[in-house]
Parts: C-alpha cells; structure tokens; sequence
C-alpha cells in the first residue's frame, strides 16, 4: 500500500568535518524511538499532519550531539524534504535542519519517476516505496535510498 504523506531526511556533513563518517545520524519523528541512519537521504512513510523531527548523532558519551529539531506540516499525498546539517565546528554546537518545500508522492501504481533523492533522473517506485533502481540519461543502475 502506498504511504498517504513522507518526510524525506537529507543528512550530511562537510569534508572537514569527516570525523563524522564514523557515526551515523539519528532521527526522532514526534518523540518515537531513535533511529540510527547513514547519512544520505532517508524517505520515511508518516501520517498526513503536524510532525516534530528531530536530527542528531551520537558522539562519545554524548547521545544525541549536534541536536536540531523542527515542526513541519505534511499534507495528504506529500512528501516534505528536509535537509538536517550536523555543526560545523563542535559538535556540541547545535545542528541546522531545515525544510525544503513539499513533492508529490507518486500517484497509482509502480513505475519510474523523478528521482526524490535528487542523486540520479529517475527511481522506480514500486507501488509502496522507493527502490534502489535508478536512471540517468537512460542508463539504468542502483544506489540505495538511505
């Protein structure tokens, strides 16, 4: 079954900052369980409403660093892009996660689409959620979603 709305998590964090890669960011929607991710983008299925996100990573004995959180509005049918971007100095700086406007899930069945991760001209859906088959300029490949 189709997801009725989504919240699309870009995460990331800059080449001097590559002390990073050693960790994995952790998101939070509406005070649920913490989930660890890679960084990347991560297309998560929510209800249609108000949501409260919440971006972080654990760093030493510190659980949830460069914390930053924002209340975002998902509509019926839409996905909302975030972009959640981890301090660029200390890591007990606070993050910045901010919303990049809202798209269209795909309406109907399985089939190519634009690409929501923005990385390739167009992913398959395959009726429920995004897949790891992509294509650019008509050459087909993979990259995982997450």
């Amino acid at each position: 079954m189709q997801p009725t709305a989504a919240l699309e998590i870009a995460t990331g964090y800059p080449a001097m900052s590559f002390a990073l890669a050693m960790v994995k960011p952790r998101i939070t929607i509406d005070d649920g369980p913490t989930v660890p991710w890679l960084w990347g983008v991560a297309t998560l299925p929510v209800s249609p409403g108000r949501h409260r996100v919440e971006c972080s990573f654990r760093w030493t004995f510190f659980s949830h660093a460069g914390r930053a959180a924002l209340d975002v509005d998902v509509p019926a049918g839409g996905a909302v892009r975030l972009r959640y971007a981890p301090p660029k100095v200390f890591v007990f700086n606070k993050g910045r996660l901010t919303d990049e406007g809202t798209v269209a899930i795909p309406a109907g069945g399985a089939g190519w689409n634009p690409d929501p991760a923005r990385r390739h001209e167009l992913r398959y859906w395959d009726g429920s959620s995004w897949t790891s088959h992509v294509s650019t300029n008509g050459v087909a490949g993979t990259d995982p979603m997450g």
